[in-house]
């Protein structure tokens, strides 16, 4: 199961880690991508932003979706390979 979210914030709250990036576990980088979330987030708030709460949400945003989406994708991705390709010869042979 893979979750997708945008934007990942509203209002006064944000999304981070599973909340809005859920991924499938077999490619070991779920917390990894939750805390560097939340390194982003405090860079953004407060040495960007300042601490301007709605500014640093639309930028989070903004910048971490690419990369949460394609943690995801790739996890998929390494999850479709695992599933279908290790007991094949050829994969094997590779």
């Amino acid at each position: 199961m893979n979750v997708k979210c945008r934007p990942l914030h509203k209002d006064n709250s944000v999304l981070i880690g599973d909340a809005a990036h859920a991924i499938v576990p077999f490619y070991g980088q779920g917390m990894n991508a939750a805390l560097e979330d939340v390194r982003i987030f405090d860079e953004i708030l407060f040495d960007k932003h300042h601490g301007d709460i709605h500014e640093a949400l639309r930028s989070f945003t903004k910048l971490r979706k690419p990369d949460v989406d394609a943690i995801s994708d790739l996890s998929h991705r390494n999850y479709l390979e695992m599933r279908d390709h290790v007991t094949h010869s050829d994969y094997i042979l590779r």
